[in-house]
This record gives structure tokens, sequence and C-alpha cells, in this order.
């Protein structure tokens, strides 16, 4: 499970500061630091207490204003995987039209909600080598992660075609 988590990951490789692609979605919080996470439509402030969701297919990069000072956690979901969360929630929350591979889903959240969501990645690090644990222990967190940004979102962004 280590690959599908980065907890407290500081510091920044320069091949993200350009318009990339993920493999899987990510879900990314950010514990301290500040930037931008750009894509092709907006730039979104990465300050602490920001939450985002970005598809596999959203092309975006991240500018970090102190790469040494910026630090994230992330969480990596494969397409199956995200669809299989999503099934668990109910129609009428809608979620499985804001959570795609093509959309960028951007929260600040409240201070209760930064406990929360630390106490999360606190958690995924204890057990992430505990492979018996996995399945249950990494769906419960995305959908702890997936409802947070739900709730919080200030702006979710969908594909715009003909890039």
């Amino acid at each position: 499970m280590r690959k599908n988590v980065r907890i407290h990951d500081t510091g920044f490789n320069n091949r993200y500061n350009t318009w990339h692609t993920l493999n899987r979605n990510m879900i990314m919080f950010v514990h301290s630091g500040s930037g931008s996470i750009v894509d092709r439509e907006q730039n979104y402030p990465l300050t602490p207490g920001c939450l985002c969701f970005v598809g596999s297919n959203r092309f975006y990069y991240t500018l970090p204003d102190l790469p040494e000072k910026y630090d994230r956690s992330k969480v990596f979901l494969s397409n199956a995987e995200l669809d299989r969360v999503l099934e668990l929630f109910p129609e009428a929350l809608r979620v499985k039209e804001r959570f795609t591979p093509n959309s960028l889903v951007y929260a600040q959240v409240p201070p209760q909600a930064v406990r929360q969501i630390d106490a999360i990645f606190d958690d995924l690090a204890l057990f992430a080598d505990r492979e018996y644990y996995h399945d249950a222990l990494v769906t419960s967190h995305y959908i702890k992660l997936l409802i947070l940004l739900n709730e919080y979102a200030t702006d979710t962004v969908f594909p715009v075609f003909g890039m």
C-alpha cells in the first residue's frame, strides 16, 4: 500500500511543474507551505488545510512557493477503486458526477476538518504495510476523504475538450 500513500511528503520534483496527468486519481492534503495548483482553467492556492482531488486524466501542475516548506500528504486511487468507492454513495449526493478521472475538486477545509484529515493520514501511515487491513482500511479512508471534499468543495472543474 505504501506506493498508494505518501504521508508528509516534502520537497518538490521539478518534473511536476510542467503540464502532466497521473495514472491514478489523487487526493492531496496540504499540511504546511504554500503555492498553487494550476489546471487549464484556473489557479488554486495551496495553503495549509487545502484538500484537492485530481482525476487521473486531468492536466495540471503544482508550483510551491518554497519547495522545502511544502508539506503534503497524498493518497492515490485507481479508476476501478474510485468507481467501487463511489458506488457506496447515495445517488442524491451526485458524487459520481463530481469525482471523475477528468475533474479537479478543490476545498479549503475548516480547522475541525483539518484535525480529522490529519488523523486519517496518521492512520494510513500506521497501517500502511499491513496487507490484511488494506482493503477495509483504505476504502474507509477514501470514503471519509471524499465526504470531506464533497462537503467543503469550493470549486469543481470538469474537462475542457479539444486540448
